[in-house]
């Protein structure tokens, strides 16, 4: 797969230093986030949810309603 998305590259590559460069006991950087990128996300992690709610093991239900 190509990608043409040069910002999209140039965001991933920052996100990608920032997670190579980081160092246990460092502070945890801090990614910004667009609103396109959280929209993305959010539908992301509704449609997965929905099948860990159907098929996920009893535990993992548990615990994603108590962080939900």
């Amino acid at each position: 797969m190509v990608f043409q998305d040069k910002e999209y590259l140039y965001r991933r590559k920052m996100i990608v230093e920032m997670a190579q460069t980081y160092r246990s006991g460092d502070p945890l950087p801090h990614v910004e986030y667009t609103q396109v990128e959280n929209e993305t996300w959010r539908q992301v992690y509704d449609n997965l949810r929905s099948f860990t709610k159907q098929y996920g093991v009893h535990e993992y239900n548990d615990v994603m309603e108590l962080l939900e």
